[in-house]
Order: structure tokens, then C-alpha cells, then sequence
């Protein structure tokens, strides 16, 4: 244990953080930067209402109804976000998506 005699002073430096420009936004990065960062996007088909014994009963081969018709329009979410619209279609042996509609802002609001 130091002894009051052993304890150094601290130093103090004073630090301007008015910089002489302004501060970046991330609007302002060059779109290299962000072309490789990864999002979630989903293509919500439908849902299911059910109880916990409902859910405790289902096995293999089980057939869960759906709220969508066939043929309707699904949400495309980003990172959880409804952002389109969209038809299902088939993409060789996978399904796929065909936008039908891009929402604007307000309307993802």
C-alpha cells in the first residue's frame, strides 16, 4: 500500500471539442462503406392464432391455417419493418418474392 508521500498528482489537460469542422453523419459516408452490411428481410406469409394446447398437440405432417389467402400479397419487413409488398413466387426449387409495391415513408410509419 502507497503511503500518501508515494501518490503522484494527476495531471489535468484541458480538451477543446470544438473541432474546426462540423461532425460527419452517416448520410455523409461514401455508399462503399455500407454496400457489404448485412439486414434481416422477410417475407411474412401469414399467421396463426392458436392456445398453448393447440400448439403442445401439433406433430409432423401437421397443417397450421393460415390468416392469407392464396394468391395475396405478403409483407416485406426489413430489420422488422414493413417496407413492400409482394407476390410469392417460385424461383427454381425455392420459393421467392416479385415486389408489387414499394411503400413510402409515411406509409411505414
Amino acid at each position: 500500500m502507497k503511503t500518501n508521500k508515494e501518490l503522484q498528482t494527476p495531471t489535468v489537460v484541458a480538451v477543446d471539442f470544438n473541432e474546426s469542422k462540423p461532425p460527419r453523419s452517416v448520410a455523409q459516408l461514401d455508399a462503399g462503406v455500407l454496400d457489404q452490411v448485412k439486414v434481416s428481410l422477410e417475407a411474412v406469409l401469414g399467421a396463426a392464432d392458436m392456445t398453448v394446447n393447440q400448439l403442445m398437440a401439433l406433430r409432423e405432417g401437421a397443417v397450421v391455417r393460415l390468416d392469407a389467402a392464396l394468391g395475396a400479397t405478403v409483407d416485406i419487413r426489413l430489420n422488422q419493418k414493413v417496407i413492400a409488398r409482394a407476390e410469392i413466387v417460385t424461383v427454381d426449387e425455392n420459393f421467392g418474392v416479385r415486389i408489387t409495391e414499394i411503400l413510402s415513408a409515411a406509409a411505414t410509419n
